[in-house]
């Protein structure tokens, strides 16, 4: 059981070397564990509170001193792993730059790029992804 627990923090130390959020592919090129096996110490890792998952395979470190459900990144930064390439967007870049004082309960993320659920809420926040030309 101890091995285990060296082994899972082992894992957290090699994922967070490049940031707080990681994909599942990201995971298995920094790691020489096995995609199988590394799907099931994700899931251990996520039921543990030490990484919460934002969608299908994309996770966000959750700190050491901080407790479950009570840590997250900001909404824009959560929101730029969503789709690539993108740009936080209309009503959300005006209240970011001040040129509203309403503010807004989505954050819009505008994108070139294709998104299967093109309004998926994470952790409380609702998102939308608006695909232009």
């Amino acid at each position: 059981m101890h091995i285990k627990k060296i082994m899972l923090l082992d894992l957290i130390k090699v994922l967070a070397r490049d940031g707080e959020v990681f994909t599942f592919e990201q995971a298995a090129a920094k790691t020489s564990i096995r995609k199988d096996v590394l799907r099931v110490l994700l899931s251990r890792l996520e039921s543990r509170g030490s990484i919460e998952r934002i969608e299908k395979g994309k996770y966000l470190i959750i700190p050491l001193d901080s407790s479950y459900g009570e840590y997250t990144l900001h909404e824009f930064v959560i929101g730029s792993w969503l789709v690539n390439p993108c740009a936080i967007s209309y009503w959300s870049a005006l209240h970011w730059y001040g040129m509203t004082e309403q503010i807004p309960s989505t954050v819009f993320i505008q994108t070139t790029g294709r998104k299967k659920k093109q309004n998926p809420e994470i952790f409380g926040v609702r998102y939308q992804v608006i695909k232009i030309k």
